[in-house]
């Protein structure tokens, strides 16, 4: 009865605050209507429109707004955002391209002309637009994107100087641009090469967590179990609360060693200080899978698929449930998940198990 009435209570709380949120979203259209000339209060709703959704509202409130205010081009970027979001890729082109004759928000236009080239699966033109964003806040994502495209037209050893170069110009963003360098080589699957990269990276860098983890995921990717604990130890030590790391080291202890009460401590300490985190939970309950604890492996992972339907999840849950004796439920949820799952590299742990269970996906 008490669980009854505190969900209740729960759902009386989540009708007024939905109740208020609506009232707030009316209050904002009367008022956007009352006072047509306050172009901050009319920004102001069209942005809440964006939020909830209602995309084509929102084009429409900015389509309006940029008739009252035309000298406002900060209104027709923003036109041409809400349209790419709402895949109206010719009106969205439109405006970014006024945008640029007339010389105003070019870095901006010239970044999201870019993601509207990509969409239409134009490489060329989209290096083009990547290639004149010169500065401001999309300037690294728009050089990461032209980086990969280059790279894929074969201009990889050109690509990687460049960014060499604005190591030395822009000292203040080394890291950054090291993780660029890494992490595009990795896009590329030269892992080796990433490996060597995160390593001068580090020699430069040498207390970076964000470059020795890395680092560490790039070792164990190649084997090198021993160098991936030697760096995750580095980053804890920097950061004695980082969950992820915490995590990453107790799960690696889990899955290539035999330390599982280390393993359980670390990942136990990782919960504490991230208790909702889906990956977490799954690499509490594989652990405990690994020291017999059945019961508690179950509840980690129930609770870790609740959160996030993954199928890495669904193979630890499932193959819990087999040791279990409960096969009828780890078949079922072992199908669903190969049914469900169209990134076939995603299946690869659980193609894993049934290989051990010598189980064919066919078979369940």
């Amino acid at each position: 009865i008490r669980e009854h009435e505190r969900l209740e209570l729960e759902a009386d709380h989540l009708r007024e605050q939905l109740e208020e949120h609506k009232r707030y979203i009316d209050y904002l259209r009367e008022q956007a209507r009352r006072f047509p000339d306050n172009r901050r209060l009319g920004t102001l709703y069209a942005r809440v429109l964006v939020n909830e959704g209602k995309l084509q509202a929102a084009e429409d409130e900015f389509e309006g707004l940029m008739e009252r205010f035309p000298q406002a081009t900060g209104l027709r970027l923003s036109r041409a955002l809400v349209a790419l979001e709402n895949d109206h890729l010719d009106t969205a082109q439109t405006h970014l391209n006024e945008l640029l004759t007339e010389g105003v928000h070019t870095n901006q236009a010239h970044f999201y002309l870019g993601r509207l080239a990509d969409k239409r699966d134009n490489p060329n033109e989209a290096l083009h637009h990547y290639s004149q964003v010169q500065s401001g806040n999309h300037f690294f994502q728009a050089l990461a994107r032209a980086s990969y495209l280059r790279a894929e037209k074969g201009e990889l050893e050109a690509v990687r100087n460049n960014l060499a170069n604005l190591r030395s110009q822009l000292p203040d963003q080394t890291a950054r641009l090291w993780q660029m360098e890494i992490n595009l080589l990795l896009d590329l699957e030269h892992t080796d090469k990433a490996l060597q990269v995160a390593t001068n990276a580090l020699e430069s860098n040498p207390d970076n967590t964000e470059i020795r983890y890395t680092r560490a995921m790039l070792r164990e990717q190649t084997g090198d179990i021993e160098g991936m604990e030697s760096d995750l130890r580095r980053v804890l030590d920097a950061e004695p609360e980082n969950a992820v790391a915490l995590n990453a080291l107790g799960y690696t202890l889990t899955v290539h060693t035999e330390r599982y009460d280390e393993a359980k401590q670390l990942i136990m300490q990782a919960l504490e200080l991230d208790p909702e985190n889906p990956a977490i939970l799954d690499s509490a309950g594989w652990v405990h899978y690994h020291r017999g604890e059945y019961e508690k492996a179950l509840t980690y992972l129930g609770d870790a698929y609740e959160r996030l339907q993954d199928p890495e999840i669904a193979a630890h849950l499932g193959r819990v449930l087999w040791a279990a004796e409960r096969q009828d439920e780890a078949r079922a949820l072992w199908r669903r998940t190969l049914d469900e799952t169209d990134n076939t590299d995603a299946l690869g742990p659980l193609l894993e198990i049934l290989e051990e269970l010598d189980l064919q996906p066919e078979a369940l």
